[in-house]
Parts: C-alpha cells; sequence; structure tokens
C-alpha cells in the first residue's frame, strides 16, 4: 500500500476541522454517506461538501441534516449527508415511454439534469431496452431496477454514474493478509439465500419465462420471481442468473479492518477483487469488494472492508 493519507472536509468550498468522521461506500446503495462531529458552527441550507484524502476528492455530495448538542459542558455540531446521487434518489419524476434505447443512453438522458455524466465499463451498458418509462418515481432507483435485470451494477465515482458489470476488475498492488495488515478478520458463511430452482416470470407469464438451477442447494428450494416489466425470455434469463449468482455471491462474506486509511480502500476500490488470506484459517480467495468504511477520530484512523464472493464474469487482472 502506498503511505497514509489525510482525511480532510470542505464546506461550501472551505476546509472544515472536524472532530470525527466516518465514511461509507456501498453496492448495496448507489449514493455514499457521511456522518461526522464538528465543533460548534452554523449551517442554514444544505451546503455542498467535500471529503479528500490529501489532494484527491473521495467524495462529493452535500449535506442532509445537521444538529447541534450540549452535554458536560461540551458544545458540538452532527453532520451527515450523502454524495451527489443523493439528488436522483430523492426526486420523483415522469418520464414518457422511451423504445429501443441502449441502456447507456438511457442512463445519460436521466443523469444529465443531475450534474452528473456516464461511464460504461462494459459492452453489456449497450444492450437495447425495448421500453421504458417512469412514473412519479425515482430516476435512480428505476435505473438501479433495470440494471439488476441486465446483471449490470451502477456505482458513483467522481461525479460519473458507472455502469460495470460485477468483478471485471482488481485492485492492484494489495492484498489483505491476517497477521500482516489486519487488526481484524472475520469469515461468515450462509446459505439461507441459495436455491436449487430459479424462476423469473416476465411481462407475459408462461410465455416469458427462465429457469436456471444451482446445483449446490437443496432440489427441494425454488424461488419464483415475477418481473412484469421484462419483455422477453432473454431478459427473464439475465435475471435469473444474477439472482443465482448474488445468491452465490453472498453465500461467503468477510469482514476485515485494515489500521488506517489508504488511498486505494475507497469508493474506487467498490466491485473490484482482492485478494484476501489468513493462514490459521486457511483461507486464500480473490474476493469482490462490496462496502468499505472509512472512520477516523482523535484516537486512531481504521478502514473495515467487507468482501464477497466474485460473480459473473472473470477479473481482469
Amino acid at each position: 500500500m502506498s503511505k497514509i493519507n489525510q482525511l480532510t472536509l470542505f464546506i461550501a468550498g472551505n476546509q472544515v476541522a472536524f472532530i470525527s468522521a466516518k465514511l461509507s461506500f456501498s453496492l448495496e446503495r448507489i449514493a455514499h454517506t457521511f456522518d461526522a462531529e464538528l465543533p460548534p458552527m452554523m449551517f442554514d441550507k444544505p451546503e455542498d461538501v467535500e471529503w479528500r484524502l490529501n489532494d484527491k476528492v473521495v467524495m462529493r455530495g452535500q449535506l442532509d441534516s445537521c444538529s447541534t448538542r450540549t452535554d458536560s459542558g461540551r458544545r458540538g455540531l452532527k453532520i451527515n449527508g450523502r454524495s451527489q446521487t443523493a439528488n436522483m434518489i430523492d426526486s420523483r419524476i415522469k418520464i414518457d415511454a422511451q423504445y429501443d434505447q441502449t441502456f447507456k443512453q438511457l442512463t445519460t438522458m436521466l443523469v444529465k439534469d443531475f450534474g452528473l455524466s456516464v461511464i460504461a465499463n462494459t459492452k453489456k451498458a449497450d444492450v437495447v431496452i425495448e421500453d421504458f418509462q417512469i412514473n412519479c418515481e425515482s430516476p435512480l432507483t428505476s435505473l438501479a431496477q433495470l440494471a439488476k435485470q441486465k446483471n449490470l451494477l451502477l456505482i458513483e465515482r467522481d461525479g460519473a454514474i458507472l455502469i460495470e458489470a460485477p468483478g471485471l476488475y482488481a485492485v492492484q498492488n494489495i492484498a489483505l493478509l491476517e497477521g500482516e495488515n489486519l487488526s481484524s478478520f472475520e469469515i461468515d458463511r450462509n446459505w439461507v439465500d441459495m436455491f436449487y430452482h430459479y424462476e423469473v416470470q416476465g411481462a407475459w407469464g408462461e410465455d416469458t419465462k427462465a429457469i436456471v438451477t444451482y446445483g449446490g442447494a437443496n432440489t427441494s428450494r425454488k424461488r419464483v420471481i415475477m418481473a412484469d416489466k421484462l419483455q422477453d425470455g432473454e431478459s427473464c434469463q439475465d435475471r435469473a442468473e444474477y439472482e443465482k449468482n448474488l445468491a452465490i455471491a453472498k453465500g461467503l462474506t468477510v469482514k476485515a479492518t485494515v489500521p488506517g486509511i489508504w488511498q486505494e480502500l475507497t469508493g474506487q476500490s467498490l466491485n473490484r477483487l482482492i485478494l484476501v488470506k489468513s493462514k490459521k484459517q486457511t483461507f486464500e480467495e480473490k474476493l469482490l469488494i462490496k462496502s468499505v468504511s472509512v472512520t477516523v477520530n482523535d484516537k486512531a484512523q481504521s478502514t473495515e472492508v467487507e468482501l464477497f464472493r466474485p460473480f459473473a464474469e472473470k477479473a481482469n487482472d
């Protein structure tokens, strides 16, 4: 890993001191989150916020709320907020039916009004969507649901929405090694979400459905999903594969804590593969980074990483 970085906070373009802070990045939430405790000060509107490690911005967003407190003679301000995609998540819009647009084209059309750009890191972003509309719903939630149906991920990074397939790239020059660079290490195995029979039925019921099986589960376990927005069997097949692969990925989860804060382990590492090794538990695999939480206070700095097994395509090292 490179040298330890210094975390700094900017609000409305001005650097602001903070007492403690936590930044969280996750594949399960497109908008990243932060909360922090500051010395007493006043904000009366949702100011723009930037978090930086040294000179590199790791999160841009805005305040969601703030609260002042007084206890035992100590005064302070607590703030929390989310990254730029929060505005898309919270908004409710109406879009008339769009026909025969690629997923990338639809995403670009929807994000431009929110000051975001689109970067497609997979050819799957060019899949054609026959019919898409939004009726007083969140534009990002609608896109995320469509992405899930097409076995794609949406990730916010550096003012852009990235369209990626799961686990296509690896974190370079880093490994998580118990006994060497980790202060805690935990492996969790869970089989609750695994089924033998995954069936997805689309808009036309039996005429648009797909079935996939997973041999590692009890043959009596079945899951049927109704997805009335899917118009053809191919889309149902993609969704069924996604559900199966995600269940396999969630079957093994690793949680690790790395002392310090690191440029390589922030939001940019989401959906990247990294080698994880424990001699004590005779474990060695390349796992997919699911979430990263960076914590800084007056006593310590640490980075918590949650990982699971990769699903879909093989990584490009």
